[in-house]
């Protein structure tokens, strides 16, 4: 250890542009080029993918609880299983398949 309280490795650190002083080979500052609070374009494309299968989901809950009626017990509780386990799966076999080939619906 030094006299002025650095060990013979570190580098004197610029607190004000929170930058280290040389060259460092990995990372010896923050990087002009990229700010880290600022989402990378896939990080925005699978955030929105994420809340669109989270909407599609609610969805589907929504019309099986409305439905639910004219299913059976079971066939509720398997669409509803089957949905929350497999959300796009689910939720798109619900409204495609599901809806349609429950009894008494007045669309078939």
């Amino acid at each position: 250890m030094r006299v002025d309280g650095q060990s013979a490795f570190s580098r004197p650190i610029d607190r004000r542009s929170n930058r280290s002083h040389g060259n460092a080979p990995y990372g010896g500052g923050v990087s002009d080029e990229h700010n880290p609070l600022i989402p990378a374009g896939y990080d925005l494309v699978w955030s929105i993918v994420v809340v669109l299968v989270i909407a599609l989901t609610i969805v589907a809950l929504v019309t099986l609880a409305r439905s639910a009626r004219r299913l059976a017990a079971t066939q509720a509780l398997v669409w509803t299983v089957v949905v929350l386990l497999v959300p796009l799966i689910g939720s798109v076999a619900w409204l495609t398949v599901g809806r349609r080939a429950a009894p008494g619906d007045p669309t078939t």
